[in-house]
């Protein structure tokens, strides 16, 4: 097996459009089974032009695959719980020595400034 240096651009570019649209598909799925459909759709489009290699023709058939991975994404993709953005992202983040030793200085919570129910309605 080669390493990856091997690769031309143009193989890393569309191992990279296929992934992406797996991770599209994988956005849209409720099911496994229906993924599992999507991927097998998804590997026969690719399939369909892996013998294309005029320049122009490849350049367009590359921008219509980007452009509907464009239409067809999530508003909210799914994201890996402990990855950022994440569900659990620094959830228990160590709070800082500084902090911990000195307190929060002359800060004061807006909830005990405002109260819990007028926090929502006030811009602090």
């Amino acid at each position: 097996m080669s390493s990856p240096a091997a690769y031309s651009p143009h193989v890393i570019y569309v191992r990279q459009l296929f992934r992406r649209a797996l991770r599209t598909a994988q956005d849209w799925s409720t099911t496994r089974e229906g993924f599992r459909q999507t991927c097998i759709d998804i590997r026969y489009q690719f399939e369909a032009n892996r013998n294309v290699h005029n320049p122009k023709q490849l350049s367009a058939v590359l921008a219509a695959a980007e452009k509907d991975l464009k239409d067809m994404a999530h508003p909210e993709p799914y994201r890996y719980p402990t990855s950022p953005f994440g569900s659990k992202f620094e959830r228990n983040v160590p709070v800082p020595k500084e902090i911990a030793e000195n307190g929060f200085g002359d800060y004061v919570d807006p909830a005990t400034k405002y109260g819990r129910f007028e926090r929502n309605f006030i811009n602090v």
